[in-house]
């Protein structure tokens, strides 16, 4: 199953060096592995944006959080081309 990871360069949340390390660990343990970096907080991977007042993620269409969506969205399909073949995922 190959992994594919998404991090903000401008999250505060949790540093890029734990997605770098994890995904050598990943690596080294023969895992397909690839790992892209967005300039995007760590909401913004996801297209959202943390709304202190509301308590939780609310959607977001600032430039940054668009690319970083778009980008999240490129690596679960990239994610996914080898999965659906008899046996893994039904087509639906």
């Amino acid at each position: 199953m190959p992994v594919r990871l998404v991090h903000g360069t401008r999250d505060d949340t949790l540093d890029s060096v734990s997605s770098r390390r994890f995904a050598a660990a990943l690596g080294r343990h023969g895992w397909p592995v690839g790992l892209e970096e967005v300039p995007t907080d760590h909401a913004g991977v996801v297209m959202t944006r943390f709304d202190p007042a509301a308590g939780h993620c609310v959607p977001d269409t600032a430039p940054h959080a668009v690319e970083g969506g778009r980008t999240t969205v490129r690596a679960l399909l990239e994610a996914s081309r080898g999965l659906v073949r008899p046996g893994i995922l039904p087509l639906v």
